[in-house]
């Protein structure tokens, strides 16, 4: 994959996303110029103890990511509170969520301040977003 980018010179507006933390690694190895997004999602146990509104591995997440020298995190939406955006942001990490299907949960995520959103339903994003932007007019 990597080989094929870099032939057709989009490295610089590529993003290579992946659960497995050790490809990433591979890629940054052989060119840098590709932006990095770890993804993370959480187990059953992880995602009840997120919905009841406790909290998890939130931290070991963002230093996985920092020690693999990714430019994205990419987690599961239920990680994403407004303590775990900062502590990411601290590191220049940007906070790119998915998969946000729910437009309410989508706005809420906006408003707590992530640098995008990964969604099954574009669309619904868009005017999702759009909203978001007017009302800050």
């Amino acid at each position: 994959v990597v080989k094929v980018i870099t032939k057709a010179k989009m490295a610089h507006r590529t993003t290579v996303q992946s659960f497995n933390l050790e490809s990433l690694t591979a890629v940054q190895k052989i060119n840098n110029q590709i932006t990095l997004s770890a993804l993370f999602m959480p187990s059953q146990k992880e995602a009840l103890t997120l919905i009841a509104g406790g909290s998890t591995k939130q931290s070991e997440i963002i230093v996985q990511a920092t020690e693999i020298g990714v430019d994205v995190i990419s987690p599961h939406h239920l990680f994403v509170d407004a303590d775990f955006i900062a502590q990411a942001h601290r590191v220049d990490l940007k906070v790119i969520p998915g998969t946000v299907n729910d437009p309410a949960r989508m706005l809420e995520l906006m408003n707590l301040g992530v640098d995008g959103i990964i969604s099954d339903y574009p669309e619904v994003l868009k005017i999702i977003y759009n909203t978001f932007i007017e009302d800050k007019k």
